[in-house]
């Protein structure tokens, strides 16, 4: 019990950022799996969500907004509109749920084809040049705004490859700034 309560900083927050992400996703598949189970289609939704995870993880990158929360609202939604496309009569083949699973993640990448992100990175350079950042600041900023990296990929890749002590808040903080100072945006 009490190598319990030693625990790092670091492996707390580790553990509270990933019960926080995994809540989110299991809010989220329960969600879907109830409309699912409402709409008496609990087995057209497990092939539509299982061909949704095949999909999505050979897909290059697919559309995000800038919080999570707003990601899983719109992801939801998105699989109630494709249940409601499966309240179909029941003589519609299995494939089709798992066609409207597969299609979901290609329709988001898509999606991120024409929706390019705000700032291309030509242009962050610009501005970081602007404001007289350091390379290793410029990086940063790419990270964030054009790889569209997390704070916490930020963090380690600071800690471990640049040899940066750096506490994780500060990323946060950083990140926020930063966004503030070159787009004015909150």
């Amino acid at each position: 019990m009490r190598r319990l309560l030693n625990l790092s900083a670091k492996t707390k927050l580790n553990i509270k950022f990933y019960t926080r992400k995994v809540g989110g996703y299991l809010a989220f598949l329960l969600t879907v799996l109830c409309f699912g189970w409402l709409f008496d289609r609990l087995l057209e939704t497990v092939f539509m969500l299982g061909g949704f995870m095949a999909t999505r993880f050979c897909v290059p990158k697919i559309y995000h907004f800038n919080t999570t929360q707003k990601c899983i609202s719109v992801s939801t939604m998105t699989f109630l509109f494709g249940l409601a496309i499966l309240c179909v009569p029941n003589n519609i083949s299995f494939m089709w749920n798992i066609a409207v699973g597969v299609a979901i993640p290609i329709i988001m990448y898509i999606e991120s084809l024409l929706f390019e992100p705000q700032t291309e990175k030509d242009k962050l350079i610009e501005l970081c040049k602007k404001y007289n950042y350091n390379e290793l600041k410029t990086q940063i900023a790419i990270k964030f705004f054009v790889d569209k990296e997390k704070p916490k990929d930020v963090w380690v890749w600071l800690c471990d490859e640049q040899n940066y002590d750096i506490e994780w808040d500060s990323v946060k903080t950083m990140k926020y700034r930063m966004k503030k100072q070159l787009f004015g945006e909150k």
